[in-house]
């Protein structure tokens, strides 16, 4: 099967502990752009994408997405992964063509407090 332009994907809140009520939000994604969410967590690993888009459900954050389940073509998977940038570690680091800084995790969190005290 391959993989259709757009997905219908419900989002909801994964912070709820108990018994809550909390919005879903049915929209429909590009699938390049559910791509991006997934790849941001997995790298790009093909066979570990293909798994989560048969899957139908994935969470990132505080938020799980979920869609009809899909059984995607791997060449289909691999094709939306090469429209991401690999990682290149000969390139230096130039700060200039950064924008942003995002820390995220607990070992950075830890590392902070290191860093304070």
């Amino acid at each position: 099967m391959s993989l259709p332009d757009t997905i219908r994907v419900r989002i909801f809140s994964e912070s709820v502990e108990s018994v809550g009520i909390t919005p879903v939000v049915s929209q429909l994604m590009v699938t390049r752009d559910l791509a991006a969410t997934i790849v941001a967590v997995t790298g790009k690993n093909p066979e570990r994408v293909r798994e989560i888009l048969i899957r139908g459900s994935f969470v990132s954050g505080g938020s799980r997405f979920r869609w009809e389940n899909l059984v995607p073509d791997p060449a289909d998977v691999e094709a939306v992964l090469a429209t991401f940038p690999d990682a290149d570690p000969g390139r230096p680091f130039d700060p200039a063509l950064c924008s942003a800084a995002v820390l995220q995790g607990l070992a950075v969190a830890a590392l902070c407090m290191v860093l304070v005290s």
